[in-house]
């Protein structure tokens, strides 16, 4: 629609999600930035290639994180072994529990942020998001400066630019349309 013709889409999200993968450390498929009107495309799935995995996650969601945390080091296994991605569709649907402060669309925001600006440390922003240590309980969830003190230690090495993205909010308005999507 018009409306989301004026997202700030991301570098690396073509499909709408962040796709992992190997060998090695897990890196966001490389894409440039949609241009406005386009469309995302899903990825595309190779039976014969190797293995296609779809998480889609709230980085507020209690469920979310006790998946991550069970599951989380094997998938980075299985990307680290090259014949695995894990496309990470990053949702923001429990703004409603976060007393007006958009939590997840904030937390959705900052790991978009590390998509676009520093992609080698996307996946450990992700996983950083959903740990019990950083996970919010009732109420508003971390404020920004919370949210990047967080993601600075647990992310090793956040270049000042993902700071200032995650500080001005650039990617909030597009994490809510991507979650309206």
């Amino acid at each position: 629609t018009a409306q989301e013709s004026l997202l700030d889409w991301p570098s690396n999200m073509s499909s709408g999600g962040i796709i992992f993968e190997g060998p090695e450390s897990p890196l966001p498929r490389q894409s440039d930035p949609l241009q406005a009107g386009a469309v995302p495309a899903p990825n595309s799935v190779d039976r014969e290639a190797g293995n296609d995995i779809v998480v889609y996650a709230d980085y507020r969601c209690p469920h979310c994180m006790e998946f991550e945390v069970k599951n989380g080091d094997y998938l980075t296994s299985l990307i680290d072994s090259g014949n695995t991605t894990v496309e990470v569709v990053p949702l923001s649907f429990m703004d409603r529990i976060s007393d007006g402060s958009k939590y997840s669309s904030r937390a959705t925001g900052a790991v978009v942020c590390f998509t676009d600006l520093q992609p080698e440390l996307a996946w450990k922003a992700h996983s950083t998001l959903l740990t019990p240590q950083v996970q919010p309980g009732p109420g508003p969830g971390l404020n920004n400066d919370e949210l990047i003190t967080a993601l600075q230690q647990g992310a090793d090495g956040m270049s000042k630019a993902v700071g200032d993205c995650i500080k001005t909010e650039r990617f909030v308005p597009f994490a809510q349309g991507l979650n309206d999507w």
